[in-house]
């Protein structure tokens, strides 16, 4: 594995990276094929305006002080954004911070230039400056915007939050509860830790000491007894692999049901047991709460020291359902596979190694290399970089197999930017079909997942884990 030191390069100044384009040759020029978002328009009216900027937050008595966090609104937790399937969105992002910032929007699928990607997308959002995202949500479902600048420490200081894109017909629920599960490096004083040890970094990752959901620590939910619950699940952390249960004391027998992953229906609701979920991640979740008075307890048991993240209490008056009033999802609008015709690509997730190429790696992103896809490190987009070539180029309209093949003794969630993926098969487990925008690889295993390239531009795929993410495991593929 090799740990190297860059060069120290603070950002890519505006000028710096449109002169850049014309130096590149033809090995980078696919870079430029999709010309990036330069805000030349302004949106009709915005649903939003998020303003990244400086906050503090008391995290309830947890910590000594107030901590200095980053948020899209002053001194309070980043929005719940919601929108409505099939209708035009528009959103202002305002940089208030001391460096640039951009927004993904993780898991929709929108056009290249809406996707937020610093360099690969859109110029960076300067401080002081604004930028206009506007798209039409296709599918509905839970989702995720967070940061893609600078992204470890903007994502561990707060710029990550959920969205909900409700449906046509909206389903028969009483309750529609959402949970945003991230750890907090941060002290008992209200001081951070670094962002990224090396000596972590280059194994599991980096885990924080506070956790909380919804930016609270173990919240509890009030709700009407026996009622209908969606429970949405994200994981925002940039490190922590959940492995959740639904547990209630009073009646053993009771069960949660998954209804949807990465904001898809799946085929068939079934019992969830433990389930495993990684950053970038979402699980909805349905629940037939209890009788007045009792609690329904969502823990983490990933550890040897398992832990409530969340609970929901009965109160009021019952709603008098049964699961027999739990309906199916409607799906969401995706094109059939042509798995009879696609391309197959193969991916290997492993350790960097002794080989690199010098990528033109930018420091704001990390000082070390440690991770790789196809023997390849790339822990920032450089545009000024002669190297800077897809991961993979495919074909508008074709249907492609990819092959996650993980080589790493460490779990790898990898992300695919524009796109839900048909979860196939494994080599190691048995895996219900799915779709799905990012699917955990374990150890020594390969996994096959299958799309439609239906969208032009330049899509990044990455580990989500976000020091992986910073220190090598990072591509983008080129649709063409």
């Amino acid at each position: 594995m090799l740990m190297k030191k860059c060069k120290d390069e603070s950002m890519v100044s505006r000028r710096k990276f449109l002169a850049g384009g014309a130096a590149l040759g033809a090995a980078g020029a696919a870079i430029y094929a999709t010309p990036m978002a330069k805000n030349l328009f302004l949106p009709p009216k915005a649903n939003y305006v998020l303003t990244a900027q400086q906050s503090q937050w008391d995290f309830g008595g947890h910590i000594s002080n107030p901590a200095q966090v980053f948020s899209y609104q002053k001194d309070q937790p980043v929005p719940l954004i919601r929108m409505q399937q099939g209708q035009p969105f528009y959103a202002r992002l305002k940089n208030h911070l001391l460096e640039p910032t951009t927004i993904h929007w993780h898991g929709i699928r929108l056009p290249n230039a809406m996707d937020g990607v610093p360099y690969l997308t859109q110029e960076p959002v300067y401080p002081t400056e604004s930028f206009d995202y506007q798209f039409t949500p296709k599918d509905a479902g839970t989702y995720f915007y967070h940061s893609h600048f600078n992204s470890l420490a903007q994502l561990s200081q707060g710029l990550a939050g959920m969205i909900i894109i409700d449906e046509v017909k909206k389903p028969d629920f009483d309750h529609d509860i959402p949970l945003n599960l991230r750890d907090w490096r941060i002290n008992e004083n209200g001081k951070y830790q670094n962002f990224l040890e090396p000596k972590t970094a280059a194994k599991a990752g980096t885990f924080g000491q506070l956790k909380t959901a919804n930016w609270q620590v173990a919240p509890n939910h009030m709700v009407k007894p026996n009622s209908l619950v969606r429970l949405r699940i994200l994981v925002s952390d940039v490190t922590r692999i959940f492995k959740l249960i639904v547990k209630d004391s009073s009646n053993p027998e009771a069960k949660a049901k998954i209804i949807a992953i990465d904001g898809n229906p799946i085929d068939d609701i079934r019992d969830m047991g433990r389930e495993w979920i990684g950053p970038g991640m979402r699980m909805d979740i349905a629940i037939l709460t209890p009788d007045e008075g009792q609690t329904i307890e969502l823990l983490n048991t990933s550890t040897n020291k398992p832990w409530v993240v969340a609970s929901l209490t009965s109160q009021g008056q019952s709603q008098k359902r049964v699961w027999q009033d739990l309906k199916p999802l409607p799906q969401n609008p995706i094109e059939p596979l042509d798995l009879q015709g696609a391309e197959i690509k193969k991916f290997e997730f492993s350790a960097s190694s002794g080989e690199q190429e010098d990528l033109g790696i930018n420091c704001a992103a990390s000082e070390y290399i440690f991770w790789a896809i196809n023997k390849v490190a790339i822990g920032h987009l450089d545009p000024n970089s002669s190297s800077l070539r897809p991961t993979a180029s495919l074909k508008l309209g074709k249907t492609y197999i990819f092959e996650f093949t993980n080589v790493t003794p460490q779990t790898h969630p990898i992300h695919l930017h524009g796109f839900f993926f048909r979860v196939l098969s494994s080599t190691k487990r048995k895996i219900a079909p799915h779709w799905a925008d990012t699917s955990l690889i374990r150890p020594k295993e390969t996994v096959r997942v299958a799309f439609n390239a239906d969208t032009l531009g330049n899509w990044l795929m990455h580990c989500h884990i976000l020091e992986h993410q910073k220190t090598g495991m990072t591509g983008y593929i080129n649709v063409s």
